[in-house]
C-alpha cells in the first residue's frame, strides 16, 4: 500500500538524516562510500512502522533523486548522493576536468548575502559547498538549490579549476566543491541575480 504525502515525507527526514549525519551517532551501521543495510536503517527507532517497499517507493520517487539504492546478493543498501557532514564518508563522484558549458549555480538569501560577498561561499558543517548546474527548471537540473532561493550565484568554475579548486559532480547532477579551507571567495562569482526580477545585484 502505498505511503501517504506525510509518512513519506517522514521516511524521507529520517533516512536524510541518517544517511548524511546521524548514522554514527545513531549506531547505525555506514561504510566508507557512505552505504547502509536497508535492514539495518529500518531497525532504527526513527523508522518504525516502515518497511523496504516503503523506501523504494521514496527513493524512486523523489524528484531530487537524493538516494542510491544498490544490491548485493540479496541484500539492499542504500546511501545519500551527496550532502554528508560524516567526516570519514567519501561518496564516489566524477571530478570535473573540462568546465567547458559547466554551469554552476548557488541558491542563497539576501539575509546572509553581506557575509557571503565579504567571505564566500561556506561549506558550513558539510563536506561540500553545492551548486545547482542550472536554474531551477532548466532541463536536466535534479537538484541542488532549493526553490525559495532569493538570490542565485554563479560559480566561475573554469577559473576556479585554474587556481587548482576540485568541483565534483554527484550521481544526481549536483556540483559540489570544498573551494579554499571550506571557502569559495566571492572572486569566483560570475554574476549574481535576484531569483524574481532577474536584476543582476553588483558585489
Amino acid at each position: 500500500m502505498s505511503l501517504t504525502k506525510g509518512r513519506k515525507i517522514r521516511l524521507s527526514k529520517g533516512m536524510s538524516y541518517l544517511l548524511r549525519h546521524g548514522a554514527k551517532k545513531e549506531r547505525v551501521p555506514i561504510d566508507e562510500k557512505g552505504f547502509i543495510l536497508v535492514d539495518d536503517m529500518l531497525n532504527h527507532k526513527s523508522l518504525k512502522g516502515f518497511n523496504q517497499d516503503h523506501v523504494l517507493e521514496v527513493v524512486k520517487e523523489c524528484p531530487k533523486q537524493r538516494f542510491f539504492v544498490e544490491t548485493r546478493g540479496d541484500q539492499k543498501y542504500i546511501r545519500a548522493n551527496q550532502g554528508h557532514s560524516l567526516k570519514d564518508v567519501t561518496v564516489d563522484m566524477e571530478q570535473i576536468v573540462d568546465p567547458t558549458d559547466i554551469v554552476a549555480v548557488h541558491g542563497t538569501y539576501y539575509r546572509p548575502w553581506n557575509s557571503i560577498q565579504a567571505t564566500g561561499l561556506s561549506k558550513m558543517n558539510r563536506q561540500h559547498i553545492h551548486l545547482s548546474a542550472g536554474e531551477p527548471g532548466d532541463s536536466g537540473v535534479i537538484s541542488g538549490m532549493r526553490n525559495t532561493a532569493e538570490i542565485m550565484i554563479y560559480v566561475d568554475v573554469a577559473s576556479a579549476i585554474r587556481d587548482g579548486i576540485v568541483f565534483l559532480r554527484s550521481a544526481n547532477n549536483v556540483i559540489l566543491t570544498s573551494g579554499i579551507d571550506g571557502m569559495l571567495p566571492a572572486k569566483y562569482f560570475s554574476k549574481v541575480i535576484d531569483t524574481k526580477t532577474r536584476e543582476e545585484i553588483s558585489f
